[in-house]
């Protein structure tokens, strides 16, 4: 399994880009849960500590690169305000 960045998904092993971030199996069944279930649900969730840094990295950088695309433009239109 995988984490392609420039798509913004979880990839296969027999669909993995050769770009995309090497990610576990328990890594993608977490991530599975936490979609699928209210986000406090999450928080009783066990992990290893190889499936939490997985998690941990993989919502830093999708969330940074969301939050960074759809804010950018909020920035600007703040900066050149009068």
């Amino acid at each position: 399994n995988g984490l392609d960045t420039l798509k913004g998904g979880v990839e296969c092993m027999n669909c993995r880009s050769d770009h995309a971030h090497p990610i576990g199996t328990g890594t993608v069944k977490a991530l599975r849960f936490m979609r699928s279930e209210p986000l406090r649900y999450s928080l009783v969730l066990r992990m290893d500590e190889t499936t939490r840094r997985q998690v941990a990295y993989i919502v830093e950088v999708l969330l940074t690169s969301h939050l960074e695309a759809r804010f950018d433009p909020l920035r600007y239109m703040n900066s050149v305000r009068i």
